[in-house]
């Protein structure tokens, strides 16, 4: 399961206990108060509850400030998860009119590190790994600065949000992990595709980028046949990245 996928279901997960232990609260706590009606009679019911008002408010109050900050965490964790995993889908989808299906591999994950890389291609023309964005808003890219740009205007983000900069450094522990496995030094194209389309880049991004599809699929046809990427090494590389 990808990263996107696993944090939408933790986050669901999240929301769904919160719905049920508050519908308990309510159905516990309706039980009691209706049990002993008749022993009390349905105006002292009601006066009691009119009486207990403003402490059940005063609760309610303190619940929503305790769970409402994660609550919102959590939708927007979905919501992006969302959007990540149906980037991916897409993406994927584009591939498959392009190249074999059977050299797109999804979601690879190393050991003892905690990312995955959405998607990769291994065939004779080199080993392609693809990063997928689908961001809600445009970004931009000025050599070694990262911007995301909202109501019209431009905000500078951390190096470390800089998905290039993560990207690079999967990658790294990737060429680590084929040549701890007997592979050598292997060559692997990077590329970001942003679903939306809604990227920019001034001077040089350091990244090969990619906004739609037929800009993924020009890219493709364009590589050079590596003869080094004999269907052997191919098959060795695929099997030792698709280990579940």
């Amino acid at each position: 399961m990808s990263y996107p996928r696993k944090l939408y279901t933790k986050a669901l997960l999240f929301l769904v206990a919160i719905v049920i232990v508050f519908f308990l609260a309510i159905g516990i706590s309706t039980y009691l108060s209706l049990r002993d009606t008749t022993k009390y009679g349905i105006l002292s019911f009601f006066m009691l509850g009119f009486f207990f008002y403003p402490l059940n408010e005063k609760i309610v109050n303190l619940f929503y400030s305790l769970t409402n900050p994660k609550v919102i965490e959590k939708v927007t964790d979905a919501r992006n998860a969302r959007r990540g995993f149906e980037g991916e889908d897409l993406v994927y989808s584009w591939l498959k009119e392009v190249v074999k299906k059977e050299n797109i591999l999804r979601n690879i994950t190393l050991q003892n590190t905690k990312f995955d890389i959405d998607l990769m291609v291994i065939g004779d023309k080199g080993i392609i790994a693809i990063e997928v964005k689908n961001l809600s808003n445009p970004v931009c890219f000025e050599d070694d600065e990262y911007f995301y740009e909202k109501n019209g205007n431009k905000a500078l983000r951390s190096p470390k949000d800089d998905p290039r900069f993560k990207f690079k450094k999967h990658i790294y522990f990737l060429i680590k992990y084929l040549e701890k496995n007997e592979l050598g030094f292997v060559k692997i194209k990077k590329i970001l595709v942003f679903t939306n389309g809604k990227v920019s880049w001034d001077g040089k991004a350091g990244i090969y980028i990619i906004k739609d599809k037929n800009s993924l699929e020009n890219y493709i046809n364009k590589l050079e046949v590596d003869p080094e990427l004999t269907p052997q090494v191919c098959e060795k590389i695929k099997t030792l990245l698709d280990k579940k």
